[in-house]
């Protein structure tokens, strides 16, 4: 975690796993997730090993989807995977490249969450 001097933001680096193959394994996706308060002011796409080769995949690593996770994280539960529906647009063709963001972004939100003490 990262805290901006003299400011009240603060950036959380993160990693999800993406597209998972025998040969491969899984595909490492790094987002950065900026926090201001209780507030996701922007989540910016990190390195990653991810193809975009499929229209679907280079959708969920785009601005523009992204720019969907710029919520209250009080009013929003992170959840990835197996663990439960979420509220945020999937996508065709990219369901292990949007668990992987998912995923990172809820790890982001929930050490922060740890580090404003609950």
């Amino acid at each position: 975690m990262y805290r901006a001097v003299g400011e009240d933001y603060y950036i959380v680096r993160s990693t999800g796993n993406g597209y998972r193959s025998e040969k491969r394994g899984g595909a490492r996706i790094e987002l950065y997730v900026l926090f201001s308060g209780r507030q996701i002011l922007g989540v910016e796409m990190g390195e990653h090993e991810e193809s975009q080769g499929r229209s679907g995949v280079a959708r969920v690593l785009s601005d523009e989807y992204l720019a969907q996770f710029k919520v209250n994280i009080d009013n929003v539960v992170f959840k990835y995977k197996d663990e439960g529906s979420f509220d945020f647009d999937t996508t065709a063709e990219a369901t292990y490249t949007q668990n992987g963001i998912l995923e990172a972004v809820t790890i982001a939100v929930n050490a922060y969450k740890a580090y404003l003490g609950g």
